[in-house]
């Protein structure tokens, strides 16, 4: 179920076979939601919503009227399942951020943050039955959506349907970058280029057949960049709950220490974020998207692209020779009457032995 079109599939055939292959896979999470372990059928669900509204956002224009309904179904069963589960998110985040900046640490540590925060996520944020209802109005929507699919129809095929698609996304992706670079960008700004790089990174990964040589290493970077952006909104999203209630975690000094900490985390990882970001969105957008729909184009006329390099030492199929020793090979030469067998290295022996059609079986 990979997330990509493949080689001669039409764009419409494209996105019906892969929105439902994603939902399908939402719907899957769902209905294995276990009580004890939120977090998996979160990420999972959200994920596939994203990774849906990527692909319309990609063929948006082509869609037309049919874009905004898809749009929204899939917004809101993410929405409906934001807080379940986050305690348990923010938890893990801060042991992160606290296990690799240890050396950052308020004198007297942050244990009493920990704490309360290890108290909520025991607690599991909210009740089991409200997380339930979330569950079953993400179900709802995502069952109104599956059954919507069939009937998506595109204006446009081929190239013509992806282009304007990537290209907003792209442009708009350079413009939430910019609202990020400024001296102290707000918490809000940077969540925002967040999400405009997590479409990218999507519509990226759905064309990445076309040239994996290229796009395999820049989808990955993306899916770094991705990483870190949603690391650092958690962060604000800490250090909002201690500021809120200062005194379930440990007072009014033991908060000022920690979300003190947590801010300068914050900073140093969207600056590293951003910085990542500026080289990914440096490209002008019409140029990003000329270059990528070239690596289409040349798909679409030449087929999936091979491996190319040096030509290596291959072994025959099933020769075995380079499990032979020295004297093995040496003694196999001699059964066949091989010239210039005595005094060569292992890797001239078996270069000669394959030569003349020898093998170890």
């Amino acid at each position: 179920m990979a997330f990509n079109y493949e080689l001669d599939e039409e764009v419409e055939a494209g996105v019906r076979r892969i929105a439902g292959e994603r939902t399908a896979s939402a719907l899957e999470a769902l209905g294995a939601f276990d009580e004890q372990r939120p977090v998996e059928t979160v990420t999972t669900v959200r994920e596939r919503c994203d990774e849906v509204r990527a692909l319309a956002r990609l063929v948006r224009g082509s869609l037309g009227k049919r874009y905004r309904p898809m749009n929204e179904r899939y917004r809101d069963a993410a929405r409906a399942l934001a807080g379940v589960g986050r305690a348990r998110v923010l938890l893990e985040t801060f042991d992160r951020v606290v296990a690799t900046a240890a050396d950052g640490l308020p004198d007297g540590g942050v244990g009493p943050a920990r704490i309360e925060l290890a108290r909520r996520a025991a607690a599991g944020g909210e009740p089991v039955v409200d997380a339930r209802t979330h569950i079953e109005r993400a179900t709802e929507l995502l069952v109104e959506a599956e059954a919507r699919i069939d009937r998506l129809v595109l204006a446009d095929d081929g190239w013509s349907a992806i282009a304007d698609g990537l290209t907003r996304t792209y442009g708009r992706g350079v413009a939430a970058l910019r609202a990020g670079e400024k001296t102290e960008p707000t918490a809000a700004a940077v969540d925002e280029y967040r999400k405009r790089a997590t479409y990218t990174r999507h519509q990226l990964r759905l064309l990445e057949p076309a040239a994996p040589s290229v796009l395999t290493p820049l989808v990955e970077r993306f899916a770094d960049l991705c990483d870190g952006l949603a690391d650092a909104a958690r962060l604000a999203q800490l250090e909002a709950q201690l500021r809120a209630d200062p005194d379930s975690f440990g007072g009014g000094d033991a908060v000022d220490g920690a979300t003190a900490f947590l801010s300068v985390q914050r900073a140093d990882l969207q600056r590293r974020c951003l910085g990542l970001g500026a080289r990914l969105h440096g490209e002008a957008t019409e140029a990003f998207a000329a270059r990528i729909g070239g690596y289409w184009e040349t798909w679409q006329r030449l087929g999936d692209e091979e491996p190319v390099g040096r030509i290596g030492v291959v072994p025959g199929a099933g020769d075995e020779l380079d499990g032979l020793t020295v004297a093995q090979l040496r003694d196999l030469a001699r059964r066949h009457d091989l010239p210039g067998r005595t005094g060569q290295r292992k890797d001239d022996l078996v270069a000669m032995l394959r030569a003349n059609g020898l093998t170890a079986v």
